[in-house]
């Protein structure tokens, strides 16, 4: 502040995100943030380019709906995680959803689909760090969670940090990830890769 910045850019933690627009609004310093908002409430020196997760969680409800998910495993790793698709617990897409919630860490991943395997749940909705899907996806090749019967949804932008699409070449469950597109892109982008879906969630305009 005593170099006299313009604006701030960044971070994109939620939580640290959260403390920085709140010195920026104190200090009517611009802030430009690409993060989770858990308050989206009009902020005066703040512009989120982030998706809002009231339009991510109807994404996701959407395609719960569209495939008939009855039976569901909620895995999420950061605390926030489980605040962040609270629309999914309290309001399912269908009365008759039932829902598995548990937490895990790349130490716990393991554990934790092992007893969603021995509860016979076969559809699951991911909320992990994008930096350790190579120890999630790892953990279902371990446990051999990759057959016909899985359908596995991410709810994090992880195609820039893992390339799912190449994981699922190779094996056989379901795969729905969710990214951002420029809505100006004259051919949107195509997928041909077997067993392996990407939605197109969220427009920037």
């Amino acid at each position: 502040m005593e170099f006299g910045i313009q604006a701030i850019f960044g971070p994109s933690d939620p939580l640290l995100g959260a403390h920085i627009q709140s010195i920026c609004e104190a200090l009517d310093i611009p802030h430009v943030e690409a993060r989770i908002d858990f308050e989206p409430a009009f902020k005066e020196f703040s512009i989120n380019l982030h998706p809002s997760q009231e339009h991510m969680n109807h994404a996701f409800k959407d395609v719960m709906t569209f495939l008939n998910w009855t039976k569901v495993a909620i895995v999420y790793e950061e605390d926030y995680g489980l605040f962040k698709l609270q629309d999914l617990v309290k309001v399912p897409p269908a009365m008759r959803t039932e829902m598995y919630i548990r937490q895990a860490s790349p130490g716990t991943y393991r554990q934790v689909l092992k007893e969603i395997r021995q509860k016979e749940i076969f559809k699951l909705i991911v909320d992990t760090n994008p930096k350790h899907m190579y120890q999630f996806l790892r953990a279902i090749l371990q446990l051999q969670m990759n057959d016909y019967r899985y359908h596995y949804m991410f709810t994090t932008f992880v195609s820039k940090t893992y390339k799912v699409s190449d994981f699922a070449r190779h094996n056989y469950m379901e795969i729905t990830e969710f990214m951002v597109l420029d809505s100006q892109l004259e051919v949107l982008p195509t997928f041909t890769v077997p067993n392996y879906t990407m939605s197109i969630m969220y427009r920037i305009r």
